[in-house]
């Protein structure tokens, strides 16, 4: 970030910068060829940084970060799958260690870093739901006390999925319940790679760890959950988030 940022206003203070200062950053970035998402995520640091300049500590009287100097980054619509194949690969990768990581982000729609996170004192077999009170935060390298969306979320735990980790839960009966292959806590990027092998393995499309999250959606849709059942469902605050995970399938068009 402040390989783009110093160059520029790196030597005026902090009540000289001016919005043109922040323009010609956005500007130069683009010249180079830097997606969109990359200018998007220095902008936001940019306005970020400048807002609290002007709301908490009185340096400046406005924030010289203008929103039509925000990039326009176009969404693009994440992969999944659909049902048939999501059941092939829970199948398929019953025995592997990464078994339970997968069916927990295609059954219970967990965020990669909710199950990295996910213990055995916070799985209730006997009321069939599941208590997301933590997530591991990548960027700090530590687990914090409450998920991406701050509250704690229970979440249902189908019988599928909950037969599944009983039988799993003698292997390591205490801590993580989807564990690295020695039982210490998931790495991510084993994870990543992982699930793209097994997805090959399985012949069906490779999905990320964070795609799970999209096909778990596709499966509690074809047993009639509603929209709002799947926005309590991922512990979305607003439905408009939850309708990135409503794909337009042909096959719910047709029908």
């Amino acid at each position: 970030i402040y390989a783009h940022i110093l160059p520029i206003i790196g030597g005026l203070k902090l009540s000289e910068v001016r919005s043109p200062h922040i323009g010609s950053i956005l500007a130069e970035m683009e010249k180079k060829g830097l997606k969109p998402q990359t200018r998007l995520h220095v902008y936001n640091t940019l306005s970020k940084s400048f807002k609290d300049a002007v709301e908490y500590y009185g340096y400046l009287e406005k924030n010289p970060v203008l929103k039509m100097d925000k990039p326009k980054v176009h969404k693009i619509e994440r992969n999944f799958l659909k049902p048939g194949d999501a059941f092939k690969l829970l199948e398929d990768c019953k025995e592997h260690y990464l078994g339970p990581a997968i069916w927990l982000g295609m059954l219970a729609g967990l965020r990669p870093s909710e199950t990295q996170a996910l213990q055995w004192r916070s799985v209730d077999f006997e009321k069939s739901q599941i208590l997301v009170c933590s997530s591991f935060n990548r960027s700090e390298g530590v687990i914090q006390p409450y998920p991406k969306q701050k509250d704690w979320l229970r979440v249902p735990l189908p019988k599928m999925l909950s037969n599944y980790l009983q039988s799993r839960k003698d292997k390591f009966a205490l801590g993580f319940v989807a564990p690295s292959i020695r039982g210490a806590m998931l790495d991510y990027s084993k994870f990543y790679r992982g699930l793209k092998n097994l997805c090959l393995l399985a012949g069906v499309k490779p999905v990320t760890p964070h795609e799970l999250r999209h096909s778990c959606t596709e499966i509690w849709f074809q047993h009639g959950a509603t929209l709002e059942d799947i926005r309590r469902l991922l512990g979305h605050k607003s439905s408009e988030t939850t309708k990135r995970y409503v794909h337009k399938t042909d096959d719910r068009l047709v029908k």
